[in-house]
């Protein structure tokens, strides 16, 4: 980190840098990096306090998750299904406290966030089978919460990101249940970023809170040293698929110094040339994380510019998109 890479930093976001001091991330230092993770309660937004939830099934241990309930009125409710940020190796659905509130009461959203399984103890695809067990029970209740189920959208900051954007297309994939669009906050997409085989120009992007190095481990840690099938890479690093074709409307943001800057646009790029609906913004002088303080300047932003593509969404009605192999 160099002094002119910081003076590109807002200055409402730059507290992050020291708050969040960097770690070297490795087995031996996870425990203290998690512990260091942990989310201050202070910055809670108390508006709309969530249940715990349990998520049984046959195939695997149960899977938690907080579930956020607003006041319900006389029509059917959407919904998202949350998967926080962390890595893959860190964080709790008690992110989703900072953030989720506001959402669901202004949007009268459903919303519940999943504590799947971390790496390195848990590899891959350990974390995406918690999300999309947790998928279908959400709308396997869906009568019970009076959520419409074509109204259920996938919302993932960072890893939480990748893995909402790694379950759609496996459901793509699968035929399995059509989804009424992706919230994705600076997704972790590419497996390849920050690594020897790295095909992005990041310039002064990826110095702060999120390195390389850091994201050499995350990755590393979710592979657990298997090989990938082939069938299932995109699955695994989402921005690797052969096709993006056949996938819900998508709301992706993320920082201009973001270490997943170059990748996210790629995505989005992607995204667009294959015929699917996408919003993309990036803010300047943003980092990775930089929605956790919600009363800056760069955070409001980024809540206006998601809550208007989630009001358009929601008023026009949802059709299921239609599927393409890839």
């Amino acid at each position: 980190m160099t002094d002119e890479s910081r003076a590109l930093v807002d200055p409402e976001v730059a507290v992050l840098i020291d708050t969040l001091p960097l770690i070297d991330l490795s087995d031996a230092a996870l425990a203290t990096a998690r512990e260091r993770g942990r989310v201050d309660p202070r910055l809670f937004d108390t508006q709309l306090e969530p249940r715990a939830v349990e998520v049984e099934r046959h195939d695997g241990p149960p899977v938690g998750a907080l579930l956020f309930d607003p006041p319900r009125s006389a029509r059917a409710r959407g919904a998202i299904l949350h998967l926080h940020g962390g890595g893959m190796v860190m964080g709790s659905p008690d992110m989703a406290r900072i953030f989720m509130p506001e959402i669901a009461l202004r949007h009268e959203l459903v919303v519940m966030s999943v504590d799947y399984r971390l790496a390195p103890e848990t590899v891959f695809p350990g974390q995406l089978d918690d999300a999309e067990a947790a998928l279908h029970w959400l709308i396997a209740q869906a009568s019970d919460l009076a959520v419409d189920p074509a109204r259920i959208l996938l919302m993932g900051e960072s890893a939480g990101g990748g893995l909402a954007a790694a379950l759609a297309l496996r459901l793509r994939d699968r035929g399995g249940p059509g989804l009424a669009g992706q919230i994705l906050t600076y997704p972790m997409l590419d497996h390849r970023t920050g690594g020897a085989n790295d095909p992005h120009d990041h310039g002064p992007a990826g110095q702060f809170i999120w390195t390389a190095m850091r994201n050499r481990y995350g990755w590393d840690a979710l592979r657990g040293g298997q090989s990938i099938d082939r069938a299932q890479v995109g699955w695994f690093s989402p921005a690797t698929a052969k096709s993006l074709a056949g996938l819900p409307p998508t709301f992706l943001a993320t920082g201009s110094l973001d270490l997943f800057l170059a990748e996210n646009l790629e995505f989005a790029r992607r995204l667009c040339a294959a015929g699917n609906a996408t919003e993309f913004h990036t803010y300047s002088g943003a980092i990775h994380g930089f929605d956790l303080l919600r009363r800056s300047r760069l955070a409001r932003q980024y809540r206006r510019d998601l809550g208007a593509w989630l009001d358009a969404l929601l008023a026009i009605g949802i059709a299921e998109p239609k599927r393409t192999t890839a």
